[in-house]
């Protein structure tokens, strides 16, 4: 089986321009997923991410919120174990998303 990185599935699928949302379920690979992205060139403006780890008054035990933190996304909300992060400037540059 080919295994291909995020950033390849970018490059290839979507000609190097990111998608505005995506959604990485991978059953506890999740981490390894987005960390085979390209953070720099690549920037969803919506990454929604399973998070099985993830404790709401303990957000920064989580690898995936660190590792979103540490790219400039903010976690905008949670739906059972996935959690949906935006882009830093995406409510200075998108549609306006309800508080």
């Amino acid at each position: 089986v080919e295994v291909l990185t995020l950033a390849d599935i970018i490059n290839e699928y979507f000609h190097g321009k990111a998608p505005d949302f995506l959604n990485i379920d991978v059953e506890e690979l999740d981490i390894d997923v987005l960390d085979s992205g390209d953070w720099e060139s690549h920037r969803p403006s919506v990454v929604a991410v399973e998070d099985i780890s993830f404790v709401a008054d303990r957000p920064a035990d989580s690898a995936i919120y660190r590792f979103m933190r540490e790219r400039d996304y903010i976690l905008f909300s949670r739906c059972v174990y996935t959690s949906l992060y935006i882009e830093k400037t995406f409510n200075n540059s998108g549609p306006k998303l309800p508080c």
